[in-house]
């Protein structure tokens, strides 16, 4: 399946099934494939705080979308989405670079929440997985 471009409609235009199934269901579909494919999952990997991690993706490119997740242990049950991490002087967003090749990321430079901080959890070490799509 296929994206295709929905035509134009006008404002009160009456959506019927047909149209429905066409325009959002079948692009929803051919959207779920494609992001689906060409996905890169690093695994569980040691992170300490004011360290760079160099991970080789294998995609075709550089990754449209990249997620970093960080757990407490290698096995967990449960993780958080890292969105910001603790540096010296005040926290900022996680520095995540990535290339045609590779996904870069690197920790804070704090102590005290290096690797995440977040109003749920703090810390300076953990685990990272890194998720990037082609």
């Amino acid at each position: 399946m296929a994206w295709t471009e929905p035509p134009a409609r006008q404002t009160g235009d009456l959506i019927t099934a047909e149209i429905w199934n066409t325009d959002v269901v079948d692009n929803l579909r051919a959207l779920h494939d494609a992001n689906f494919r060409g996905v890169y999952d690093s695994g569980w990997f040691a992170v300490t705080y004011n360290t760079a991690y160099e991970k080789a993706h294998g995609l075709n490119g550089t990754p449209r979308h990249v997620v970093v997740l960080w757990a407490s242990t290698a096995q967990p049950p449960s993780y958080h989405f890292v969105t910001t991490v603790l540096h010296d002087g005040g926290s900022c967003g996680l520095a995540i670079y990535p290339t045609a090749d590779s996904v870069r990321v690197r920790t804070g430079s704090s102590s005290a929440g290096g690797t995440i901080i977040s109003p749920m959890v703090s810390s300076n070490a953990g685990y990272y997985r890194i998720l990037a799509w082609e």
